[in-house]
């Protein structure tokens, strides 16, 4: 059996919800808070989705200005674009557009000066601008990156991938709270599994992985050792034991959460 990467963090939530939502079938209709974060999480994926459209646009008269208008147009269409595919989402559950709009749109802005002053510097300080700018700048930023490993049994998505040229490092967003320090267990066996998967993808060594708290515009690292690499392994394991399992699990210590539902 191959599982997915997020039934790792939702076992670490609560093994006995993600038996009631694989196994049973019971699935807890998403808050107006989860749909504004799936929407958000889709256009921040969906802004990087084809930088290589956008670097190649970028020539040897390109100011700052210009190429960060190139960024800031790209995430703009990638906010419509996702605004139009979550339309029937928000409606249904009382989404304002504009109060996702509202929420995203600096994050995007902030996100495009970062990315565009980076490619600016490069291109400026090697000489090099279109396809050749592409060819030759590193990192290369990869969105909504396909993953699947039978040795690891895992598969996934990654939110978004920074590919050096002696290394490889994942990003897992998240849209939700941010924890004083570190990053939250699930998140990080998560971000591991991720950077593991991305290794094996790239064929390229993976010795960290990035957590992007983008509400609070917070980046945690995550340190690929072997006792995290274990502990993902491990969590793999009894994953697949629960899913094959005919034993329900107890229900976890959470008021809300939807273990507590009879069926």
């Amino acid at each position: 059996m191959i599982v997915s990467v997020t039934d790792l963090a939702s076992y670490m939530y609560c093994p006995r919800a993600l038996y009631m939502q694989s196994v049973i079938g019971i699935r807890e209709p998403p808050s107006q808070a989860m749909v504004i974060g799936i929407v958000k999480h889709a256009v921040l994926q969906e802004a990087t989705l084809d930088e290589q459209a956008t670097i190649s646009g970028i020539s040897s008269s390109s100011d700052k200005e210009s190429v960060f208008s190139l960024y800031s147009d790209a995430y703009s269409r990638a906010l419509g674009y996702q605004l139009r595919r979550k339309e029937g989402l928000m409606k249904q559950y009382g989404v304002d557009s504009g109060e996702v709009i509202s929420s995203i749109r600096p994050l995007l802005l902030n996100q495009a000066l970062k990315r565009a002053g980076f490619v600016f510097d490069f291109a400026s300080r090697n000489n090099v601008y279109g396809f050749e700018l592409w060819e030759l700048i590193f990192p290369k930023v990869f969105s909504e990156v396909s993953v699947i490993s039978k040795d690891l049994r895992l598969r996934g998505r990654i939110d978004r991938v920074e590919l050096f040229k002696d290394a490889c490092i994942a990003y897992e967003i998240k849209t939700g709270r941010t924890p004083d320090s570190g990053v939250w267990p699930s998140h990080r066996v998560q971000v591991a599994a991720y950077s593991m998967l991305a290794s094996r993808k790239f064929s390229i060594p993976s010795r960290e992985g990035v957590v992007d708290y983008v509400s609070s515009g917070s980046q945690r690292k995550v340190v690929l050792n072997p006792y995290l690499v274990s502990e993902v392994v491990s969590t793999t394991g009894k994953v697949i034991s629960l899913l094959e399992s005919d034993e329900i699990p107890a229900a976890c210590a959470r008021s809300s959460c939807i273990c507590k539902g009879s069926f």
